[in-house]
C-alpha cells in the first residue's frame, strides 16, 4: 500500500512488534500448562506484554530514523497510534486497565510540549509548509490507481494507496483508500 516505504515509522513498530511475537512463540513458556486450562490469556497475557514494551522502545528510535524527526525532536505519530491500538490489545488480553500515561515520555507527545527551544511542535512536524493531509477513498480501475499512485508521488509524499476489498462494479472498477500529503489544498 505504501509507495515509499521507510523505517522510523508505523513500520518499525511493526516490525517490531512481529519479532517480538515471533519470539515469545518459540520459548518455553515460565510456568508449564494447566492440564485442561483453555485459557489462551494464560500464555497470550506475557507475550503481548512483553511485544508492547519492545514497540515503545521502537517508537523511542523512530526519532533517530528519519531525519525531520531527529530535526524536530519528535517520535512519529503514526507510530504513537500504533502503539495505543496495541496497549488497548494488552488491555484486553491480561484484563487490566489502559496504561494512560504509556506515551507522556515521548519526545514531542505531550500536548503543549516543545520539539525544540521555543518552537511549537506541531511548526516542527511539518515536512513541507503549508501543508495539506489528503484521504478519501476512490472507486479505480487496477491500471487507474497505478497512474494514480505514480501522479500522487510526483505531487507529495507519504502516498499509501490499497484496496479496500476485492469487489469488482460492472466497469472492472475496486474502491481503493487514498493518503498523500500535498503543498496546497
Amino acid at each position: 500500500a505504501l509507495s515509499d516505504p521507510r523505517e522510523g515509522t508505523i513500520l518499525t513498530v511493526l516490525s517490531a512488534a512481529a519479532r517480538s511475537l515471533a519470539r515469545s512463540s518459540t520459548q518455553a513458556p515460565d510456568t508449564p500448562a494447566v492440564a485442561g486450562d483453555a485459557d489462551p490469556a494464560v500464555r497470550l497475557g506475557p507475550a503481548v506484554t512483553l511485544m508492547l514494551a519492545d514497540c515503545v522502545q521502537a517508537v523511542e528510535e523512530t526519532e533517530s530514523l528519519l531525519a525531520p524527526l531527529t530535526r524536530a525532536h519528535v517520535v512519529d505519530a503514526g507510530a504513537v497510534g500504533l502503539l495505543w491500538v496495541l496497549e488497548a490489545l494488552r488491555s484486553v488480553v491480561t484484563g487490566t486497565p489502559v496504561d494512560e500515561e504509556l506515551a507522556t515520555a515521548l519526545p514531542g507527545y505531550v500536548e503543549g510540549a516543545h520539539a525544540a527551544e521555543g518552537e511549537p511542535a506541531a511548526e516542527a512536524e511539518a515536512p513541507i509548509e503549508g501543508a495539506v493531509e489528503v484521504m478519501g477513498t476512490l472507486t479505480l480501475t487496477p491500471l487507474a490507481a497505478a497512474e494514480l499512485r505514480r501522479r500522487l508521488a510526483d505531487v507529495g509524499d507519504a502516498v499509501i494507496l490499497a484496496p479496500v476489498g476485492t469487489a469488482r462494479d460492472g466497469q472492472g472498477r475496486v474502491a481503493w483508500r487514498v493518503h498523500v500529503h500535498v503543498p496546497r489544498a
